[in-house]
């Protein structure tokens, strides 16, 4: 299962926005407020309201989640999203199914919410496989062949049985086909939001509590300990994984009543949450992407906490990941920009009230995130200036150049 297209109309910064062929991973680098996180958030909206209902009303929302907090258009969710075939037979009643042309395997579901803040409503308005429209304006519109049922033999001396007895009952595809997307795909988005610094006190002196959340630790602890043979392998992965992305970890264990870990050269176990929080990130990051089964993952600024190297690590372990989990990032860093396929990076940016986000295509779009994250060359290379030469005939010149203007 993976999202690829999406369409939102007037979600918060959202205005009318498209995203066409989205990839397997997908960078969406900007600078703060530009609407990163709305997008994070409208996908994680649609998923988690997914109703087996063809409408529902949700009483009073937030006038926010509207562009311009303006109720009179509704706000649009339009995702099409990529299935394997097993999952497009879970959720396509099979007397449609095999009807249809599902040579690419695709379903496109058009959600909105409408009304007012104080009276808002639900609605599923489309759904349609690949090219075939099943549900319209919040009808089944799709008319399958009928079988004919061939007519029971009639006994010497019985009467002709009614044709209420004969004719089976009209198959509810409206109900079954909600029924089916809300059980295949509500709530197969998880965001990782961005790990904060905490704010509660430890409880002991020299106790530091860590920003790692308590049910994730939790369950880190209960896997490093498991003889379950599914969730042994499950912890093997992580551990594997988090020492790809942090060589100096020599040891990972479960040790008095929590995980630990020990550091190359070092010979001491230290409890996770005394760990640097680049560490615990990375640890964090990586339970979830692995511990959870087929979800589409959007995570916030996963630079936090990390140093360039470990950030290109972790970078390195997400490409992995994500060839068999679809996984949307936000980032503020130029380190999460995959040179070796820059149509998966989108610049976001806002312009008045409305994000745009644009894909890199070509080389030359690099430049463009420099200019919107609002770096200059001495962020960089700790000069205020830049001069690219072709060769060491140039090279030679500006030094020569540079010594003559010193001398003046």
């Amino acid at each position: 299962m993976k999202i690829r297209n999406i369409h939102i109309k007037n979600f918060r910064s959202l205005h009318d926005l498209v995203m066409d062929d989205v990839g397997d991973l997908t960078i969406l680098i900007g600078s703060n407020s530009s609407g990163k996180s709305n997008l994070l958030e409208a996908l994680k909206l649609f998923f988690n309201e997914l109703d087996p209902a063809a409408q529902r009303n949700i009483g009073a929302v937030n006038d926010y989640i509207w562009f311009d907090r303006n109720p009179k258009k509704p706000v649009e969710f339009r995702i099409t999203i990529e299935l394997s075939k097993d999952e497009l037979e879970a959720t396509i009643p099979k007397e449609i199914l095999r009807e249809l042309k599902t040579t690419n395997n695709t379903i496109t579901i058009v959600r909105e919410i409408s009304g007012t803040p104080s009276n808002a409503l639900w609605r599923t308005r489309e759904i349609k496989v690949n090219d075939t429209f099943l549900i319209k304006e919040g009808k089944f519109v799709y008319k399958p062949h009928e079988e004919v049922v061939p007519a029971p033999a009639q006994e010497k001396g019985k009467t002709s049985p009614s044709q209420s007895q004969t004719t089976p009952p009209t198959p509810d595809f409206l109900g079954t086909l909600l029924q089916n997307v809300a059980q295949n795909f509500k709530g197969k988005f998880k965001l990782i939001e961005a790990a904060r610094d905490v704010v509660s006190s430890p409880t002991r002196l020299g106790d530091r509590v860590s920003f790692i959340q308590p049910a994730s630790l939790g369950r880190l602890n209960t896997l490093a300990q498991t003889l379950n043979r599914p969730d042994e392998r499950k912890w093997i992965e992580i551990d594997r994984s988090i020492k790809k992305v942090s060589p100096h970890i020599q040891d990972i264990r479960y040790l008095g009543g929590q995980i630990t870990m020990r550091e190359k050269g070092s010979d001491m176990h230290f409890p996770i949450s005394l760990m640097g929080g680049g560490d615990q990130e990375v640890s964090f990051i990586i339970h979830q992407l692995l511990e959870d089964g087929n979800l589409i993952f959007g995570i916030e600024e996963p630079e936090l906490h990390l140093h360039p190297q470990l950030a290109r690590q972790l970078f390195n372990v997400l490409k992995e990941i994500s060839r068999k989990k679809q996984i949307f990032i936000t980032t503020h860093s130029t380190i999460f920009i995959d040179q070796s396929d820059l149509s998966n990076t989108w610049i976001v940016r806002k312009v008045g009230k409305e994000t745009e986000i644009v894909r890199i295509r070509e080389p030359e779009g690099l430049k463009n995130i420099l200019y919107e994250l609002g770096v200059r060359p001495s962020d960089i290379f700790y000069t205020n200036g830049i001069i690219f030469v072709e060769g060491p005939t140039e090279k030679l010149c500006f030094l020569f150049w540079h010594k003559k203007w010193a001398l003046i």
